[in-house]
């Protein structure tokens, strides 16, 4: 009797105000309850239900309305009003009111989609590599980056210019595209690292190495230098990775010279992951124990973290921030937030090599209280690859949530307790483009602007052998550097299980 007294009123409620409420409206991409940066691209959509046609208003607290309609489905908002209305609204809601025409030619209005202009802008340019979702060859890879603020994408280099090598692992210091540095993975050029300096500059070091990261204050990278082993399941997610080994270095750019750091490198372990903090204060990274591959289930990977001395370029002994053998889950990634307040690292079930994995997910730990949560942007499928932007307010990673099979960069708000906004992917002018667009986004790193050399420019620089650089560790390789395949930069292994 209770509910049915509250139906009859909120029914002649609505009646009574004009407001009743209408239908929930599926929209894809899902641009529904989100916060959005002031300098993001319109977030065009399209409308998943069968309809006869649409209206839409797009309006916010300052300036005039957006309004748009049509017989198609797809929403494409013109991107001089759209960056119009977020400019003059920061830190005000942004709605869309949808009207729906039915079959029998009515208009009925669905419930308003309310989300949130963000006061804090995010970087203009985003730097990813765009791969084949299933490969054991490197042919078709290339890094691009895209102007967020447009649907602008441009060619970094594609390694069709370089004799179809590996293109691995690009990075930059502290989002700035006037340094930045990749691999390839290459036989005739000897798995070299690319420095480009000033957008002009080509230098190809021949020093090799897996995963690295830029000190914030000096030309100097942290390293570790990895075998990484790609190998196949029979069923479920098929790929997965092993890595026979890795330790902790320091290589100083401009003298082309290694630094050893046997206070984090263990005989018995290996190290993966190293990220610098912004203050340079401390090298986070990852260590487990070297077990062989038919123990892959028991690999878990604690997160470690060790103060640099600046002056002796050595570290202190190391703290366990995160045990995965406690846990019983194993970490990878870490990432410190610009302002140091923040690390989010990713968390899966096990190994080194989280994108394979489903179950991945992010957390966040606060560096004073040291408590640790999962964040509220993870998606019942791999969440991992995480950027943040210069500000500190916004984070992008690649989530394969919308198929379970290919990464896309999704963006999210990181609130001043370190809270997640719910996500949304990466605008495009088309919005049935993730529906169609079958390659992964891999590595998706914020950048301030965008990278300025030419491919085809850097592509001849990178196979002209007068750029080529001699360092400390050329004339032989390291056993690290030997254990990697001459040629591919990954081996196939048989899964055991």
């Amino acid at each position: 009797m209770k509910k049915l007294v509250i139906l009859f009123v909120l029914l002649f409620y609505g009646v009574w105000t004009g407001e009743a409420a209408g239908p929930e409206v599926d929209i894809f991409p899902d641009y529904k309850g989100v916060t959005l940066p002031n300098n993001i691209a319109p977030i065009n959509f399209y409308i998943k239900s069968k309809v006869g046609g649409y209206r839409v208003k797009i309006h916010s607290s300052v300036g005039p309305e957006i309004q748009l309609g049509g017989g198609k489905a797809e929403v494409i908002i013109p991107e001089s009003k759209w960056k119009e209305m977020l400019s003059a609204n920061v830190g005000e809601p942004l709605y869309i009111d949808i009207s729906l025409k039915n079959e029998s030619g009515q208009w009925q209005d669905a419930v308003t989609i309310t989300n949130r202009i963000a006061a804090e802008p995010i970087d203009g340019w985003l730097a990813y590599r765009l791969m084949r979702s299933i490969f054991n060859t490197y042919q078709d890879m290339g890094i691009y980056q895209r102007n967020l603020e447009s649907f602008q994408e441009r060619e970094i280099l594609h390694n069709s210019r370089i004799a179809e090598g590996c293109l691995n692992c690009h990075g930059f210091q502290k989002n700035d595209p006037k340094e930045m540095t990749f691999h390839i993975r290459q036989a005739e050029l000897r798995h070299p690292l690319v420095w480009v300096r000033e957008g002009e500059k080509v230098e190809v070091l021949e020093k090799t190495f897996t995963y690295y990261s830029w000190n914030p204050k000096e030309k100097l990278l942290a390293f570790t230098a990895n075998a990484p082993s790609i190998f196949f399941h029979a069923w479920g997610e098929s790929r997965e990775v092993y890595d026979r080994a890795g330790e902790v270095g320091l290589f100083n750019l401009d003298k082309r010279t290694t630094i050893e750091q046997s206070n984090l490198a263990s005989e018995h372990h290996y190290e993966s992951w190293p990220s610098w903090d912004w203050q340079g204060e401390y090298l986070y990274y990852c260590k487990a124990s070297d077990l062989p591959l038919d123990k892959l289930k028991e690999i878990r990977f604690d997160l470690m973290r060790a103060r640099w001395n600046s002056e002796t370029s050595l570290f202190s002994d190391p703290e366990i921030l995160f045990s995965g053998w406690t846990n019983r889950m194993s970490s990878a990634q870490p990432k410190v937030s610009p302002k140091g307040d923040f690390l989010v690292y990713t968390v899966f079930e096990r190994g080194n090599f989280p994108i394979y994995q489903q179950n991945a997910d992010l957390y966040l730990m606060d560096l004073k209280s040291m408590n640790s949560h999962r964040l509220e942007c993870n998606s019942d499928w791999a969440d991992t690859w995480h950027s943040w932007s210069s500000n500190g307010s916004w984070l992008i990673f690649s989530s394969k949530r919308i198929d379970g099979l290919l990464a896309r960069p999704h963006i999210t708000y990181i609130d001043e307790t370190g809270r997640a906004s719910k996500p949304f992917v990466m605008p495009q002018k088309d919005p049935h483009f993730y529906e169609y667009f079958i390659k992964t986004y891999n590595i998706p790193e914020l950048i301030t602007g965008p990278v300025e050399i030419s491919p085809k420019k850097l592509g001849q620089a990178v196979m002209n052998r007068a750029n080529r650089v001699k360092t400390d560790s050329t004339d032989e390789l390291s056993p690290k550097e030997k254990e990697m395949p001459p040629e591919e930069g990954y081996s196939t292994w048989k899964a055991k299980e």
